[in-house]
């Protein structure tokens, strides 16, 4: 979060409802109603300090990343995931993925 910004507070949760809580049996109207619950909070964040936050805490949470956001990604640059090549039609290099997968050697 930007330092001068609050996150919003999620509302208080009832934990009887919690126990027996099942995404497979909330209605369309239950699900709008929980998203607009939420949404503001996620909001507040940036993809960065999400995905920050979700690996700092262990939870399994992504984000919808573009073409831009994986180019500039720490993780993908530190794997090397990406190179340049000439693409003589183009006149020029380009920046492709040169590989998703690392085993380590051992």
């Amino acid at each position: 979060m930007s330092a001068t910004a609050t996150p919003p507070t999620l509302p208080e949760s009832d934990p009887a409802a919690e126990e027996t809580f099942e995404v497979a049996t909330l209605t369309p109207t239950q699900v709008q109603s929980m998203e607009a619950a939420i949404a503001p909070f996620f909001l507040s964040l940036t993809k960065r300090e999400f995905m920050e936050q979700t690996e700092a805490r262990r939870m399994l949470g992504y984000v919808v990343a573009t073409a831009e956001d994986m180019a500039a990604d720490p993780q993908l640059r530190a794997r090397a995931v990406w190179a340049d090549a000439d693409v003589p039609e183009l006149g020029k290099a380009v920046r492709v993925p040169v590989g998703w997968f690392r085993l380590a050697a051992r």
